[in-house]
């Protein structure tokens, strides 16, 4: 397994980072086939065939950590560039 780890800084209060993680989720939910749900009012986490992981939501921050089964490892890179593209885009 390979992990991905993401630390994002963000000046959304708690209710809109919960908001865009869900917009985020639902933009890549289709694209990698995972399933995700709010496990408590500040962490979401996501499964799929060849993926777990967790969302923690912070103050100020969010923490990403995923990992990633023997058949995503080719697809590391290109999954962790979208997951950070779509932070940086949703999470300002």
């Amino acid at each position: 397994m390979s992990t991905i780890t993401i630390s994002h800084d963000t000046a959304l209060d708690h209710d809109a980072i919960r908001f865009s993680i869900d917009e985020v989720f639902d933009e890549l939910a289709a694209k990698f086939d995972i399933a995700g749900e709010w496990q408590t009012d500040s962490r979401f986490v996501l499964t799929g065939d060849a993926i777990e992981g967790s969302i923690d939501v912070l103050p100020g921050r969010v923490e990403v950590n995923v990992s990633l089964g023997v058949f995503l490892l080719p697809f590391k890179r290109a999954i962790e560039s979208q997951v950070r593209e779509q932070l940086f885009e949703k999470l300002p």
